[in-house]
């Protein structure tokens, strides 16, 4: 009896349930390797010199509604905070929906001797 009455429960509980969902586009690139900053801000300012990059992409070309992202990124060492800082700009559209995003981030910088 128990078991019957949990299994009618759990059937009404996924009949009428009237939760709402809500889904997101990843971030597409294919060229990480121009920028780390992307997969890794851990390495911000871990080069000796400023870095600045951009990238374009764009998807389904001639289409309606094509998924088109922008990227552009700017890192540079910080000898007095021992680190880097880096600043990392997203814009993304896909259809009608267009995602503006920033990331700013800051590594500190640590050698290691063996």
């Amino acid at each position: 009896m128990k078991c019957i009455l949990i299994l009618i429960v759990s059937a009404f509980y996924f009949l009428f349930d009237c939760t709402v969902l809500y889904a997101q586009q990843d971030l597409q690139l294919s060229q990480y390797m121009f920028n780390k900053l992307v997969y890794n801000p851990a390495s911000t300012g871990s080069e000796k010199n400023i870095l600045a990059s951009a990238a374009f992409r764009t998807q389904w070309i001639g289409f309606d509604g094509q998924p088109i992202t922008q990227t552009v990124s700017i890192q540079s060492p910080l000898n007095k905070l021992h680190g880097g800082v880096g600043l990392y700009l997203v814009n993304d559209v896909l259809g009608i929906e267009r995602t503006t995003s920033f990331m700013v981030s800051y590594a500190y910088n640590k050698k290691l001797y063996l």
